[in-house]
């Protein structure tokens, strides 16, 4: 299994996975497509095992292909983080020398709505802006992303219309690890995070 080396312990994601858990092995099962990605349909159905998503089509998507996953507000405290962990699996092409393939985030956004849940147009519906954390691992390439901010592999969303762009999430760098090994190219294949 090859291991997916940005990973940072308190807020990793739940996007694009399959076996998705969040605190006290909680599974996400409320999974919907974004305003700012549809490039491919959501393929979860009513059958689909909690904390598993799925999402692809026969060609690469023409514009951004995102997913969210959503479980109930918990708060992060000095007693008790917030740490998610699961799988990933690129089927296909993988990643190749796409500047940023897989984008991820943490975030609260609310008076949020998933509708049409369990068809493959599910989708979350909301106004309001993104607040939390975006990851932006590498695939070839240089070795962190830039944004309207500067660079970096871990950002802050502020309010953001989307969290999956540095430059729409209104947030900077917060921090950022190389990849290793450097160029890395992600490939085919599961990861862990």
């Amino acid at each position: 299994m090859k291991k997916l080396t940005y990973f940072f312990a308190a807020f990793v994601t739940v996007l694009i996975t399959v076996s998705s858990t969040v605190q006290a092995q909680t599974l996400v099962g409320d999974w919907g497509l974004t305003n700012r990605g549809m490039g491919w349909p959501l393929l979860n159905t009513a059958g689909t095992p909690a904390g598993d998503a799925i999402m692809g089509g026969a060609s690469a998507p023409t514009a951004w292909a995102t997913m969210r996953g959503e479980f109930n507000p918990t708060t992060a405290t000095v007693d008790s983080a917030i740490i998610v962990s699961g799988t990933l699996e690129y089927v296909g092409a993988g990643g190749g020398t796409s500047y940023v393939p897989l984008r991820y985030a943490l975030t609260f956004q609310d008076s949020t709505t998933l509708m049409y849940q369990y068809t493959d147009s599910a989708q979350w519906v909301s106004t309001q802006g993104h607040w939390g954390y975006e990851f932006t691992p590498r695939t070839d390439g240089s070795d962190l992303a830039n944004g309207a901010g500067g660079s970096g592999g871990i950002w802050t969303v502020r309010g953001g219309g989307g969290w999956n762009s540095t430059y729409s999430n209104k947030g900077y760098p917060f921090g950022g690890t190389v990849q290793a090994p450097r160029n890395a190219i992600m490939t085919a294949g599961t990861y862990d995070w």
